[in-house]
């Protein structure tokens, strides 16, 4: 690593902090978000190999807060994330009003003390969002020991938007205008950050990534189940902002004969989504699958559906990580405009414009028209874009540049700040 302080060899020390956990049982309960997940083991991951590997990573466990949950403390542990990772989960209080305030506090403590272990190297403290663990004490924690802060900032919920217009959102939201421009640096996943809450500021566009080992050299080695239906398939989390709702509703207006639509992952409508398929042979749920039962689902299906909601519902502070392993499996994608969709991959995908069941349920019907060979070009040219631009290699390379550049206070570089 090239010496980026000005004082001997010392290299920069690095401290990750979020609500990473193991991707195991124990933790799958309505907190755990597969997609939010893996995005902060693969960027931990990715710039770890950049040269930049973590010192630490502290978590607060993501878990309902009391009655939710039957648990009052939440105690620490020291866990192994795999790929020589592993992160230490802070304890809490986990009764409202009381957990964000004792989260915070174990950011705080725990900073000091890898701060005087690493007091003479120059240090970054890099948080995932800044609901929880607070924003704030990750703020006043890196201050205290004097290390740039600096945040990816993944989603910003408005009240009145996905989040109801509430005291607590509305504080959260405060706070959040007024801590973002506070911090050194930023990773954000949406230009609609930038231009509400950074103006002017230089930012590294980190969205997601994939890992081509996952995905495989050959596009779509398995075939569909049924090759006279076509598939449709959903899956994430099972929220309205997701576009759950839309794609049930598109499927009742197609043909009875020749569709086919699964649905996979948890979330507050998949009740709805059972209902449907109780009623309606066509429709399918599958639940909560592993990561390697979804890549398997992508891969028996004709067409894979990002469907986050832009015109009825606030969502232009986030980007749908899971549409970058959608479009790295080969199979093509339909997807609704969020975000940057349609200027970096509008390209690659199938582009839904108006999000009515209505014009969901035509568009569905012109790409089942298509031919076999039509569909598989799509797939073949996403997927040859995500394994050529949107690696976690690549982005890990990306951020680590980024974060020295902040050490060094070097804003020269501009190709830093790039939309693409």
């Amino acid at each position: 690593m090239p010496n980026v302080s000005g004082r001997g060899d010392a290299e920069i020390a690095l401290a990750v902090i979020g609500t990473l956990v193991p991707d195991e049982a124990r933790f799958h309960g309505p907190a755990f978000n597969r997609a939010g997940q893996m995005f902060q083991k693969e960027f931990a991951r990715a710039l770890a190999h950049a040269g930049l590997k973590p010192s630490a990573i502290f978590g607060i466990e993501p878990v309902p807060a009391f009655p939710h949950t039957r648990r009052l403390l939440v105690r620490g542990a020291q866990l192994e994330l795999g790929d020589g990772l592993r992160v230490r989960l802070l304890p809490f209080l986990n009764v409202q009003p009381l957990k964000p305030v004792t989260a915070g506090l174990s950011v705080i403590v725990a900073l000091i003390a890898w701060g005087w272990r690493h007091r003479r190297q120059p240090r970054i403290v890099h948080c995932i969002n800044l609901t929880m663990p607070p924003g704030l004490a990750v703020l006043v924690g890196a201050r205290l020991i004097g290390a740039k802060a600096t945040v990816s900032v993944l989603d910003i919920f408005r009240p009145g938007g996905i989040v109801p217009d509430r005291f607590y959102w509305r504080v959260d939201y405060w706070l959040q205008r007024h801590l973002i421009p506070k911090f050194d640096g930023h990773a954000v996943v949406s230009e609609a950050i930038v231009e509400d809450f950074l103006p002017g500021r230089r930012v590294c566009r980190i969205e997601g990534g994939i890992r081509p080992d996952d995905f495989g050299a050959e596009t779509r080695p398995e075939a569909p189940t049924t090759p006279s239906l076509f598939r449709a398939v959903l899956a994430g989390t099972l929220d309205v902002h997701n576009g759950v709702e839309l794609a049930l509703d598109a499927f009742s207006r197609l043909p009875q004969d020749g569709y086919e639509l699964v649905v996979a992952g948890s979330g507050a409508m998949a009740r709805v989504v059972e209902e449907r398929a109780s009623i309606d042979s066509r429709i399918v749920f599958r639940g909560f699958l592993s990561f390697d039962e979804v890549l398997a689902l992508y891969r028996s299906a004709d067409v894979l559906l990002n469907l986050r909601v832009t015109r009825a519902m606030d969502t232009r502070y986030f980007f749908p990580s899971k549409m970058m392993e959608c479009m790295a499996s080969g199979t093509p994608v339909l997807s609704t405009l969020t975000g940057h969709v349609e200027e970096e991959f509008g390209d690659f995908v199938y582009l839904l414009r108006d999000e009515s069941p209505a014009a969901l349920a035509a568009l569905l019907t012109r790409i089942a028209g298509l031919t076999e060979h039509e569909r598989a070009e799509m797939g073949r040219r996403a997927k040859a874009y995500m394994f050529a631009h949107k690696t976690w290699d690549r982005q890990g390379e990306k951020m680590a540049g980024y974060l020295r550049s902040v050490v060094l206070g070097d804003t020269r570089d501009a190709t830093l700040r790039s939309w693409r």
